[in-house]
């Protein structure tokens, strides 16, 4: 749904020439494709972004710039990106902007192995809950993190968290996420039981990176 959602959104916007809708849609477009794995596609929609958002003085951060530098492990760009983010968001008071730059961070020192530098932003992330969507993103990076730094009460908490908004979604993409969460915390069989069960879910979804991430 999301990936034909995003489609039509950013084709409605061209067709109907609407200049201030369509940074937003091409946001949730390369969201959509860096979540599946597709980092060339999401490129190009990031470079179409940046052109559009110059041409029409579109006040929008940098959010699908960002979260490409992060994903390939980009530690100059996401920084550079992240911090100027931080800057700009808080200056107009968008917490859902600090929680985009803050997952960033997460999702940039979790692939890194920074373990706890990607908890303290993953904290940081979650500390602003109006948007549920990037909230459960950010709460996947703060169980990883923090599970593979020692903090366990942290994970756990985040883990429970998660567990609760999985069940009340019940999407494969969710219930994956969880179960890959709940493995982290669990040792043996029991962590054997629960990756498998995640990459059963994630495997009927066109989430690849997640997908990879519990392989």
């Amino acid at each position: 749904r999301w990936e034909s959602l995003s489609s039509r959104y950013v084709q409605l916007a061209r067709e109907r020439g609407a200049l201030i809708a369509l940074p937003l849609a091409l946001t949730a477009r390369v969201y959509m494709l860096l979540f599946s794995g597709e980092l060339t596609a999401a490129a190009s929609v990031t470079e179409e972004l940046h052109a559009v958002t110059e041409a029409t003085g579109s006040a929008i951060a940098p959010y699908g710039a960002m979260g490409l530098a992060a994903l390939r492990g980009d530690e100059a760009g996401a920084s550079a990106l992240i911090s100027a983010t931080i800057r700009d968001v808080t200056r107009r008071g968008e917490g859902i902007g600090i929680t985009f730059a803050e997952l960033a961070s997460a999702t940039l020192n979790n692939g890194l192995g920074r373990y706890d530098k990607a908890a303290a932003a993953g904290q940081r992330a979650i500390a602003y809950d109006k948007d549920l969507a990037c909230l459960c993103w950010a709460l996947v990076e703060l169980v990883e993190a923090a599970a593979r730094c020692g903090m366990t009460e942290t994970a756990i908490g985040a883990c429970r968290r998660l567990t609760e908004m999985a069940g009340a979604s019940g999407t494969d993409w969710a219930l994956g996420a969880q179960a890959r969460s709940r493995a982290l915390l669990s040792e043996g069989e029991a962590a054997e039981r629960l990756y498998r069960e995640s990459i059963a879910r994630l495997g009927k979804t066109r989430l690849r990176v997640d997908l990879a991430r519990a392989h």
